[in-house]
């Protein structure tokens, strides 16, 4: 029970103020309402349609890793990482397995 208690009392100790948290995030939707204005005035004024979708893809890219860098911890992206890592691994075994890629051990098994 102590590692727990040790555990909860730590995280509790991370925690940001909720006033901090409202003032991000406050910012994050000033910031996407003029990416927003601004890839509407590209639209319709400045340039065509494909520049302005991968104007927003890249607002979208950037808004997102803010978001990632700030709602989650090291330890929650190092676990999404090992997740990652290990169903890449079971695709790539479930490939090798099936008879699209053979290597040469498999072959002299047959």
């Amino acid at each position: 029970m102590e590692s727990l208690d040790g555990a909860t009392s730590r995280r509790q100790e991370s925690e940001q103020p909720k006033e901090w948290i409202e003032l991000v995030n406050t910012a994050l939707q000033v910031l996407g309402g003029f990416f927003l204005i601004n890839g509407i005035y590209f639209a319709l004024f400045a340039t065509g349609i494909y520049t302005a979708m991968v104007y927003y893809s890249f607002v979208l890219m950037i808004l997102t890793g803010i978001g990632y860098c700030y709602y989650f911890t090291t330890d929650d992206v190092e676990s999404m990482l090992q997740a990652w890592h290990s169903v890449g691994v079971v695709m790539l075994d479930s490939v090798e397995n099936s008879g699209a890629r053979s290597t040469p051990e498999q072959r002299r098994r047959l």
